[in-house]
């Protein structure tokens, strides 16, 4: 939400009484974490609503039996609050992914949400010093969590993960199978993958009927079993995109090209290195428009690729070749903390997936991403289209 957006959410808990609930608690102020008891109570109320369902704190609302009553804004400065409140966070392991301290202000002062999104990789332990908690919540309050919540919640990460796994293994197979029969043509392809978590841990279904972006270099669409194809015309060599119900983006392309007196089935690495940088941020625009913002994780393959060489470019016009026999390259998921933040850092996410590409050629990394994400070419398709 925008700062307008807040606002109004804001105004109307206090115009409305609104009620706590397991997702959402009141503070009329926001903790000293320099004091020993403020820390470990704020470092227990985060764990709780990542161990749960997630969920807000407001600071800056006092309530009266869990209802909100009356707005106490603060004068401290917000933001470096919100900047102590991430350092907390962080001693929580394993780390919260895509937690947020939002400093709204108001005509006397400032609030602050702090939002924890739905975590899939639980369950959290909260540390200070020599003392930890396994913290939930639980209604209007947090408790310890049982051992069976702890066995529970390690039990449904691995399925998670599991899950995500085998549905990728699964359509990796039916590509290969669109390849042979002809569906696809009959050369090395690129496949890249971004899964939120969420779709692996619940049923999600995406409403397909609704709006959705447009990409200017996929001008056509259409309805499949699957979801929406985003496609660059009609025939079997067409890069395309798949948009799933579950919320999973598929981004595939030929891989391969004779060029410049290579021979037929040569790799071609910034082609691959477009399509990654292009295929991450049409993801993350999809799943924002989804309101599929919680976390990620990102995977590339390459099919049909027996036999093929890799062609890459050091100091222009300097090319090398190094061959690959298997026939197909799966590479081990890179997870990320949100779409926002596969939007932000689209080059430290495709950095380590490149790399693996060019170490299944032989060589140590991807000269064409350095090592905080900078492109160090120019690529054609380096913004949103």
């Amino acid at each position: 939400m925008d700062a307008a957006e807040w606002k109004r959410w804001i105004d109307d808990l206090i115009a409305t009484g609104a009620a706590e609930t397991s997702t959402l608690d009141f503070k009329a102020k926001p903790p000293n974490l320099k004091e020993p008891e403020a820390r470990k109570e704020f470092l227990q109320d985060i764990a709780a609503f990542a161990n749960a369902r997630g969920g807000r704190i407001v600071y800056g609302i006092k309530e009266a039996k869990g209802i909100a009553s009356q707005e106490v804004a603060f004068q401290e400065n917000p933001d470096t609050i919100a900047q102590q409140m991430l350092a907390a966070v962080a001693s929580i392991e394993p780390r919260i992914t895509g937690a947020q301290f939002i400093p709204i202000q108001r005509q006397s002062g400032y609030m602050l949400i702090a939002e924890i999104p739905q975590q899939f990789t639980g369950p959290f332990l909260a540390t200070m010093g020599n003392e930890q908690w396994f913290k939930i919540r639980n209604g209007l309050t947090r408790a310890n969590m049982t051992h069976e919540q702890i066995r529970s919640a390690f039990g449904a990460r691995a399925q998670t993960i599991a899950n995500l796994r085998s549905w990728r293994r699964a359509r990796l197979d039916e590509l290969n199978r669109h390849i042979a029969g002809g569906r696809m043509a009959k050369v090395p392809w690129g496949v890249l993958h971004v899964m939120p978590i969420a779709a692996f841990a619940s049923p999600t279904a995406l409403d397909l009927t609704n709006t959705y972006p447009t990409y200017s270099r996929y001008p056509d669409s259409r309805y499949n079993l699957d979801g929406r194809l985003f496609q660059l015309g009609n025939d079997t060599r067409a890069r395309r995109m798949q948009v799933f119900r579950n919320g999973v983006v598929e981004t595939s392309w030929p891989a391969a090209s004779k060029f410049e007196g290579t021979r037929e089935g040569t790799i071609l690495s910034k082609r691959a290195a477009q399509e990654t940088w292009t295929g991450l941020r049409n993801a993350a625009a999809t799943l924002k428009h989804w309101g599929l913002g919680g976390p990620v994780a990102v995977s590339l393959a390459l099919l049909n690729a027996s036999n093929t060489e890799l062609h890459y470019e050091i100091d222009h016009p300097t090319k090398s070749h190094h061959a690959f026999v298997d026939d197909e390259a799966v590479f081990s998921e890179e997870f990320v903390d949100s779409s926002d933040a596969l939007e932000n850092g689209t080059g430290t996410v495709a950095k380590p997936l490149m790399d693996t590409l060019w170490q299944v050629y032989g060589l140590d990394e991807c000269t064409y991403i350095a090592a905080d994400g900078t492109w160090k070419l120019s690529l054609e398709h380096s913004t949103m289209a």
